[in-house]
């Protein structure tokens, strides 16, 4: 077996490079994609709200012009009475736009969970595909030059190349498995809380539903949550000294995101003010939920084992 170099032995590192960037490529795709789902959902929401201050404008309309009606003298009641109606039909047409609204996005939400769910299963298990093979190449590239001169290549044993492709190329770089997670370093302050050791029963009671999600609708938290995944993480570890909000801020701005839609507000959402807190509760020594109770179900149902938070009196 000859695996070329360019020198006529060993691996072609380019190769290597080359399903390198398509990892990078996948997890680029996977994230624009995200991008423009919430960049949908916003749409929705200013149209939506758009139409609430027309609507409560129609209504007003609707009661002027009732009020004209009662006070009009019989010369202008006729008048009144199409300005009443036709205050009405406005009003109806408005109602019906917001219907119409309302079941085209409940289609939209349906249709981007099954996308969401997807494509994350399908760029995960690509990028798994992708890393196992890189690893599996650089093994290669590490074997002896004359052992491919000579015809003596030593591939690896069935029971290391089945090792090999249960691993990422850099397991720090990757925390699509929850084991992973706590490899991640985390800013002063924070540290990683196993879900086992807090009251879920009782403080998630509450949380089960989309609709119970009403600060933030329950796809665009949970499209934050794989970007801190994928990206926010990572850059805590390689970026170690400088990875706080200015750093986040000034690679959206490289990227050209708004706040809105870029890491920045991803960031802050786990290490500023708003973060998970839990504090010391009285159910057989687990933790009770401060804050956060929305993102910790969704790392629950996310397969996560462990979420970044402050504990009460255990701020590191």
């Amino acid at each position: 077996m000859s695996i070329n170099d360019g020198s006529s032995s060993g691996v072609d590192v380019r190769g290597i490079e080359i399903l390198a960037d398509l990892d990078a490529a996948l997890q680029r795709f996977a994230v624009r994609s995200a991008d423009a789902l919430a960049e949908f959902r916003a749409l929705y929401e200013r149209n939506r709200k758009r139409l609430e201050q027309r609507a409560e404008d129609a209504d007003r309309e609707v009661r002027r012009r009732v009020a004209d009606l009662q006070n009009a003298d019989d010369d202008d009641i006729d008048y009144c009475q199409r300005r009443l109606d036709d205050a009405r039909e406005a009003r109806a047409d408005i109602r019906s736009w917001q219907k119409r609204v309302e079941e085209e996005y409940e289609t939209f939400r349906r249709d981007a969970a099954r996308f969401d769910a997807t494509l994350d299963g399908t760029v995960k298990e690509g990028r798994g595909v992708l890393q196992s093979k890189i690893a599996l190449l650089k093994e290669y590239k590490a074997i002896q030059l004359d052992a491919v001169s000579t015809g003596s290549l030593s591939l690896p044993s069935s029971e290391s190349t089945a090792s090999q492709d249960a691993v990422s190329i850099d397991a720090s770089q990757d925390a699509s498995h929850p084991s992973e997670l706590r490899g991640f370093p985390l800013p002063k302050g924070f540290r990683w809380i196993p879900l086992a050791e807090i009251n879920l029963k009782e403080e998630l009671k509450d949380v089960q539903d989309a609709i119970d999600y009403r600060k933030v609708d329950k796809e665009t938290m949970r499209v934050g949550m794989i970007r801190l995944r994928s990206e926010i993480l990572p850059r805590l570890s390689s970026e170690r000294e400088s990875a706080g909000a200015d750093f986040f801020f000034e690679a959206d701005r490289a990227a050209s995101q708004s706040y809105e839609n870029g890491l920045q507000r991803i960031y802050e959402v786990f290490f500023g003010e708003s973060h998970i807190h839990l504090e010391r509760g009285g159910t057989a020594g687990q933790l009770d939920i401060t804050n956060g109770r929305h993102r910790i179900k969704l790392a629950q149902e996310l397969g996560w084992d462990a979420v970044p938070a402050t504990v009460e009196n255990g701020r590191e």
